[in-house]
């Protein structure tokens, strides 16, 4: 994997994150990270309060963010780095009401 950036939306057919009342959706996208490979994985929108969830694929979470910085942006954006060879999953979503819109979610490999 190299760089990737798509844009997609939220919509209300995509996969329910959370419990009610606090349920959202969400897209999904899966990656194989080698041990040692970092990445750094960045939504933006200006139509949803984005938010990231990273998950091994044996459900543990590794990463999340609903705020990249602290400028009120509804960006997210997450840095990870594999301890073992896996694959992962990238819940791209909202944060808490469910909403729905375009965003852009970006991957890129970091190169140390």
């Amino acid at each position: 994997m190299k760089n990737v950036s798509t844009t997609q939306n939220i919509e209300t057919t995509d996969c329910v994150a959370g419990q009610s009342p606090n349920t959202s959706y969400a897209d999904v996208f899966f990656i194989l990270l080698k041990a040692g490979q970092s990445v750094t994985i960045s939504m933006s929108s200006t139509a949803v309060d984005s938010f990231l969830n990273l998950v091994r694929l044996d459900e543990v979470l590794v990463g999340s963010n609903d705020n990249k910085d602290t400028t009120g942006a509804k960006d997210a954006q997450l840095v990870y780095t594999a301890t073992t060879t896996n694959y992962y999953a990238i819940f791209a979503g909202t944060k808490g009401l469910p909403q729905t819109g375009a965003y852009t979610l970006e991957i890129q490999e970091d190169r140390r």
